[in-house]
């Protein structure tokens, strides 16, 4: 599962959407299994995740957060077919 929100991607095994039953606007997405934040320069990935649409926050369990610094090679290796998928779907 994919989720993308401005100047970032979501990816995990699964995802539950709630909707409000009036309006049908999203209100929470719960995202489970391989977890992973993907954003320019930034890695954070966890088990679960749970994020509110109506005051754009949330939180992610059992996390790891990385930030790519110069020379980081590993992490760049790491990031480069995520950064390439979300170029690809994003062009």
């Amino acid at each position: 599962v994919v989720v993308t929100q401005s100047g970032r991607k979501l990816y995990a095994d699964r995802a539950v959407i709630y909707r409000n039953p009036k309006t049908g606007k999203i209100q929470f997405i719960n995202l489970y299994g391989h977890v992973r934040a993907v954003s320019p320069g930034r890695l954070v990935v966890g088990d679960q995740a749970h994020l509110a649409m109506q005051t754009n926050s949330g939180t992610i369990e059992n996390v790891i957060y990385r930030v790519l610094l110069a020379g980081d090679n590993q992490l760049k290796q790491y990031l480069q077919p995520i950064n390439q998928d979300y170029e690809r779907l994003t062009g």
